[in-house]
């Protein structure tokens, strides 16, 4: 615990003042401030009989009270023992059991900057802006139960000095003959990376995690246990080596297009993959830290599910789970709907005639099959953990079990659905093309349909309300998404076969894009559902680090 110097009451850390505060004399004191008064380190734990000892020489640990949730077994720690009642990780309303242990003193921490106040105040302004986000998650009382947590990170450095070789050529043409002049090129190079960070543990995603990413290295402080007085800390269980390629990746990635732009390369034909060729990061150092995190988890209506929010405590940089309320997403489209067929209608005078509900139908069943694919593959992505690094080093069964089609970035099974999803585009045109030559009123058409391409696209990509890291999509097996993808399907192939057979009566031009159109229409809820898959993941069940998050 840590005691007030003047009443003895509990100190906490506030990240508005940068100061420990005292909640019953309003005492103030800086950290540095703190632990002269009470000693070089200003750890003071209660000990019991069931409590083990530590020795206070031992500068490598500092003691922390472990909290363990009884429901799904994650562990966070903190410096007091004050009982914890709130599951940061499935979002459990349960007393968490605790334990003193002897952890290991980080390197460096970067104290919170940004307070709950702020912290809640953002996260409102990103769900004003998520329009068919379920109520409950807007309610007051969800929104509280934001806790601070020091995630743990790895924080990786790397230099190099030295020569890069590359070989180059030039080609110059005299009359008949072709002259090739070959290089040898070689660029002394000094560089110097710090503070490249990955998190340490396997419970923080790494799609979270990177999304509230960077941190500022300057802001860091050496470790002081009193930083982290009233907030929470994450349990390192992800080793160094883990992300130690992909730090030096990062490191030979930027360098490359540095060197690359700096340099006069492109006249000499040497492409950036060239340069990476000869140039190899050398690692200088390794560091453990504490960086602040605000986090959220919360439950599903059924409770078998948890979104979560994560708040960058030093920068207030935000990334949120946000689900799809379905019902709002259907009535929307249909509010939007609205407006534009009256616009085109009325504005423009336009007709929608049997065989342009056709053509439509196709694009739009295009389009879902598009967007449906891709969505699915995220998904399969997700809840295998083939985004999540440190989850899968965790837990090798994972990892077993789609050794198959794991690789360092892309996919690496081939189906209908990825040549759909890969050339979609340019399948709306062709087919839209060719479609609409048989149609008339071309130019309304066209206009028509790549206004509403454009609307649906940016809708359906806009609901995750972050940034996708594309290399790290993987393609799910056909047989698993074919329910999704087969409706769209069969409505493309029925509206093209009555283009093609162009018959006289109307109604069968009608009845054949309506159906068409309908079973798109399902694609789309579908395309939400499998969208919410992503966004309210399963409920953990960590146990002892090593759980089964499937189970």
């Amino acid at each position: 615990m840590y005691r007030c110097p003047n009443c003895g009451g509990d100190m906490t850390f506030s990240p508005e003042k940068q100061k420990l505060v005292c909640a019953y004399c309003d005492s103030e004191f800086t950290v540095d401030e703190f632990e002269a008064k009470k000693g070089v380190n200003a750890e003071e734990h209660t000990v019991t009989e069931e409590q083990p000892e530590f020795s206070e020489e031992d500068e490598k640990y500092f003691q922390a009270t472990i909290f363990t949730c009884p429901q799904c077994g994650g562990e966070i720690m903190s410096t007091t023992d004050t009982a914890a009642t709130f599951c940061s990780f499935c979002g459990a309303s349960v007393l968490l059991s605790s334990r003193v242990s002897n952890e290991m003193r980080p390197d460096m921490i970067i104290p919170f900057k940004i307070s709950k106040q702020q912290c809640e105040e953002e996260y409102k302004k990103k769900l004003s802006k998520a329009l068919f986000v379920p109520s409950g998650m807007k309610k007051d009382e969800e929104i509280e139960k934001f806790r601070s947590i020091y995630m743990p990170y790895w924080v990786y450095s790397y230099d190099y000095d030295g020569p890069i070789k590359t070989k180059g050529k030039t080609t110059s043409r005299r009359g008949d003959y072709i002259y090739t002049k070959h290089y040898d090129l070689t660029a002394d190079a000094q560089l110097d990376y710090d503070g490249i960070s990955f998190d340490a543990s396997s419970t923080f995603a790494d799609s979270l995690s990177e999304a509230v990413a960077p941190f500022d290295m300057k802001q860091a402080d050496s470790f002081k246990a009193a930083y982290m007085t009233g907030h929470y800390a994450d349990t390192k269980d992800v080793n160094a080596d883990v992300y130690e390629s992909d730090a030096a990746d990062v490191v030979r990635e930027h360098a490359i297009e540095e060197i690359y732009r700096n340099g006069d390369y492109s006249k000499y034909g040497i492409a950036r993959s060239d340069i990476s060729v000869s140039f190899e990061p050398s690692l200088k150092s390794i560091k453990y830290g504490f960086f602040p995190v605000w986090f959220l988890a919360s439950r599903s209506k059924k409770g078998d599910r948890v979104s979560y929010a994560v708040v960058n405590g030093q920068t207030g940089k935000i990334a949120a789970d946000l689900p799809v309320d379905l019902g709002k997403y259907l009535l929307g489209s249909l509010l939007l709907a609205v407006p534009i067929y009256l616009l085109l209608s009325f504005v423009f005078n336009f007709t929608f005639t049997p065989r342009i509900m056709l053509g439509l139908a196709i694009v739009l069943g295009i389009i879902s099959i598009v967007i449906g694919n891709r969505e699915y593959n995220k998904v399969y992505t997700r809840e295998n953990y083939l985004d999540d690094k440190g989850f899968q080093t965790m837990h090798e069964k994972h990892a077993q079990k789609n050794k198959k089609i794991r690789t360092k970035k892309g996919s690496v099974n081939f189906n209908v659905g990825d040549f759909l999803s890969g050339f979609g585009w340019v399948w709306i045109v062709i087919v839209g093309i060719s479609v609409l030559s048989r149609l008339g009123s071309m130019g309304f058409a066209v206009v028509f349909i790549a206004i509403f391409a454009v609307v649906i696209f940016a809708v359906t990509k806009g609901l995750r309300g972050g940034k996708e890291s594309e290399s790290r999509i993987f393609a799910a097996p056909m047989k698993e998404k074919a329910g999704m993808l087969i409706k769209p399907a069969i409505g493309i192939i029925a509206a093209l076969v009555v283009v093609l057979w162009n018959p006289y009566q109307d109604p069968i031009h009608y009845g054949v894009a309506i159906a068409s159109l309908v079973l798109t229409v399902w694609t789309f809820t579908d395309i939400i559902k499998a969208h919410n898959r992503l966004t309210e993941r399963k409920l953990p069940q960590l146990g002892k680090r090593g759980g089964d998050e499937n189970a």
